[in-house]
């Protein structure tokens, strides 16, 4: 079960709070309460919340006060608050959610079933994994109640995003591994197919259907995804190609 920590100067509104979640929202457990910040930041040091409820305005110190102690907070943040204008604002600190007091149930629901969503989905990213023998290397993907194995060759190309990167079938499937593109060109670096491009993708050469003369140069994939490469990388693209070429011509 998840938990969470109310985190409010009203101790009415913390009641009203507490009643609504232990009514309508059973898969989350209130383990703590306090009404100012500096409480909060012990609290969550102490009890690990994975998920605060935050007001805005408190004495003294504000909401975001408390969020800016807190360099990579390892909870997730929904706002309750009387005040619609901090709404810009909370986005910028990555609010899961901006709840106005009085609490309406259905928006209560709805940000707590949004929090369980994005909790599930980080861990089935961070559970996806490369799977290598000396045959086959498999990525290996968790989605929702499955275990995909996708064999690296099958992969058109591998795009950064954030901290992670997205694997991009030539068939227009996508799945996320939890790992920098770095980590992946490190990973790769036996399978000549593969070419690092530029800063965000790495392609697999095979499925490169096209690309264009001149000193800017446009690949186009199989799957119809465009890419822009660089002078030098052309080059050493136009060298892998005719590498390849040569080495399935001597099969």
């Amino acid at each position: 079960m998840k938990t969470c920590l109310l985190i409010d100067d009203e101790p009415a509104s913390r009641v009203v709070l507490r009643e609504l979640l232990n009514r309508f929202c059973t898969g989350i457990q209130v383990i703590g309460e306090c009404g100012d910040v500096d409480s909060a930041e012990l609290l969550i040091h102490k009890l690990q919340p994975d998920l605060i409820f935050l007001d805005i305005q408190m004495p003294g110190k504000d909401g975001f006060e408390l969020l800016r102690r807190f360099e990579a907070p390892s909870f997730a943040v929904i706002f309750i608050t009387s005040y619609d204008h901090y709404a810009i604002k909370a986005i910028r600190f990555n609010a899961l959610d901006y709840l106005l007091k009085p609490v309406d149930i259905d928006e209560l629901t709805k940000a707590v079933d949004r929090f369980d969503m994005t909790t599930r989905i980080s861990a089935e990213v961070a559970a996806n994994t490369f799977q290598f023998n000396q045959l086959e290397p498999k990525l290996v993907f968790h989605v929702r109640d499955k275990v995909i194995l996708v064999p690296l060759p099958e992969i058109a190309f591998f795009e950064a995003n954030s901290n992670y990167t997205q694997a991009w079938l030539q068939d227009g499937q996508h799945f996320i591994q939890a790992k920098p593109l770095s980590d992946i060109e490190t990973m790769i670096a036996d399978h000549e197919e593969f070419l690092r491009i530029h800063k965000s993708v790495i392609v697999n050469t095979l499925f490169i259907r096209s690309y264009s003369k001149g000193d800017s140069c446009i690949i186009t994939m199989v799957s119809g995804h465009e890419f822009e490469i660089s002078r030098r990388r052309k080059t050493e693209l136009l060298q892998k190609l005719s590498n390849l070429q040569l080495r399935n011509e001597g099969m």
